[in-house]
């Protein structure tokens, strides 16, 4: 069974948005990304947030769909799932000044956890590709090793994760994150 990660950041009032002016690369490079190198460097604005709000999470939101990780949760993850994730160095602009150490976690594999034959949709971004938003949605059963990561192939918005890597994750404390059944997820794109 897999689960959708989400986090509670931008419910504690703070989010982060893509600085295309200073960053080195754009959200599309990190969104996309699927292993091999990429220079990208990532200056992410801070709304609503100074550095005492994002150091008080080990995870938060960019855009609602990348997880912004502290360094104490990226050794971890680096440790427990290898180099089935990539990190961009991030620069966290917050009101009173610049939190540095923190990376945009990309799982490298872009797989089909979806369940299209269990999954209502109402439009899709790229038909029969990838979905806009949809009335139900389902994942297959058996799409995800227990300690796996990845952003699915039909919604490229959520990162999914196995459930024994979510537990390990809350039972080693770190702050901020949530792991949902996919039927309970938040479809950022719905917003669109």
């Amino acid at each position: 069974m897999c689960l959708v990660w989400e986090d509670d950041s931008y419910s504690e009032g703070w989010w982060a948005e893509f600085n295309h002016k200073e960053s080195s690369c754009n959200s599309t490079d990190i969104m996309e990304f699927n292993g091999g190198f990429i220079d990208c460097n990532v200056v992410l604005d801070i709304n609503e947030g100074i550095m005492a709000d994002v150091k008080s999470f080990d995870v938060g939101s960019f855009a609602g769909t990348s997880r912004l990780v502290s360094p104490r949760l990226k050794s971890f993850l680096i440790e427990a799932i290898g180099d089935s994730a990539g990190f961009f160095p991030t620069i966290c602009r917050c009101s009173d000044g610049d939190l540095i150490g923190y990376s945009l976690l990309a799982p490298k594999r872009h797989i089909s956890c979806v369940d299209l034959d269990n999954t209502d949709v109402i439009d899709w971004i790229s038909p029969g590709n990838t979905i806009r938003r949809y009335s139900k949605i389902s994942l297959k059963e058996s799409c995800l090793e227990p300690m796996g990561i990845c952003r699915d192939f039909h919604a490229p918005y959520f990162t999914i994760v196995g459930r024994e890597l979510a537990n390990m994750l809350i039972n080693k404390g770190f702050t901020g994150l949530r792991f949902v059944e996919i039927k309970d997820a938040n479809n950022p794109m719905s917003i669109i």
